[in-house]
This record gives C-alpha cells, structure tokens and sequence, in this order.
C-alpha cells in the first residue's frame, strides 16, 4: 500500500495537519488502539477522471441489455436489471465523491426525482410514463447536463 502526503499543512495550534491518499483503500484508520478516526481519502483526484470512468460504466451497460435482449429478455425484466445495475454505480461513484459535490448532486437528485441516487423506475413509470424499453435505454445514458457534466 502506497501512502502519499498531497498537502502539509501547520496550524496556529501548533497542530500539523496532513492530507493523504491512500493507494487502494477509500476508508482506513488512522490512531492507535488508544483511539483514533475513521477517515476518508480526499480524492485530489481529477473530478473528471472520475467522471469519466462513470460515463464508461454507465456506457457499458448497453452491453448488458443487448445481451438480455439477445438472450430473449422481455423488456419489463431488462429494465429492472438495467436500473439496479445504474443505481448500484450510483452508489460505487457517489462513495468516491468528494462531500461538496456530492451535497450538490444529491440535492439536485431529491429535488427532481424525490431520491438521493437519482430516478428510480416508480418515477420513470408514473412521472415520465415511460415504457420498460424506454426505461432500460435510460439506464445505458450518463445524464448529468444540468450539473455541468
């Protein structure tokens, strides 16, 4: 494992304080038996690097409907799959987001689709009255304009 001070920091306490990046880990402990913190990385990671890989992810899942449709899928099954799969990278990316940006996506997510992870089949069927097809290919589609992605 791979440790990396990005920033070192004295406070007028006289406290020091560092800023690390944990190669691998997205939590860890820092202390000693006596006590100590959960912490997390603080990603100075490119937010569009991070962004990116989640438009890949997303992306991919087309992928997966074209193979359940391949595989005799009717549409209904396919999107249920599709949209946990979508909230699932929700999840996985939200994890490695940093605080402030995840504040203004989760808020931006509760005010336009009532959820923190964003549209969930419930909204696509009675606010969009989308149809399981529509719903499956919605999945496959990053989103995220109004956020300036």
């Amino acid at each position: 494992m791979t440790v990396t001070a990005s920033h070192v920091r004295s406070r007028a306490s006289g406290y020091t304080v560092y800023n690390l990046t944990v190669e691998g880990d997205h939590t860890y402990f820092v202390g000693t038996i006596a006590g100590g913190v959960w912490v997390h990385n603080s990603l100075p990671c490119d937010l569009r690097a991070l962004r990116q890989e989640y438009v890949d992810a997303v992306l991919a899942l087309r992928n997966v409907l074209e193979e359940l449709r391949a595989e005799g899928e009717d549409w209904e099954t396919i999107a249920k799959k599709l949209n946990a799969d979508r909230r699932d990278l929700g999840i996985k990316y939200k994890d490695m987001t940093p605080p402030d940006e995840l504040a203004r996506i989760t808020a931006r997510n509760i005010k336009r689709y009532k959820d923190p992870l964003g549209p969930t089949i419930q909204w696509f069927l009675e606010e969009k009255h989308y149809s399981w097809e529509q719903i499956a290919e919605s999945a496959c589609k990053p989103g995220g304009k109004d956020l300036g992605f």
